[in-house]
């Protein structure tokens, strides 16, 4: 049995492929910030609630293993 061999390159770039625009879009700077911002607010707000919980549920993961242990 022979097998058949196709000599046709099976690569499917693109010869020409253009540069992205040099000048970026002034409301996507605005985008940009405003989610920035938006993000690191949430960010904060996620640390202040884990400061809180955390201890709380410490002690609460303590006192439930004294109970079981004693």
């Amino acid at each position: 049995m022979s097998a058949n061999v196709s000599s046709v390159s099976t690569q499917n770039t693109p010869t020409h492929v253009e540069a992205l625009p040099e000048v970026v879009n002034s409301t996507f700077e605005a985008r940009w910030a405003a989610w920035a911002a938006r993000g690191a607010s949430r960010d904060l707000a996620f640390r202040r609630r884990v400061r809180v919980v955390a201890p709380i549920l410490a002690v609460v993961a303590a006192v439930v293993y004294f109970l079981l242990v004693r």
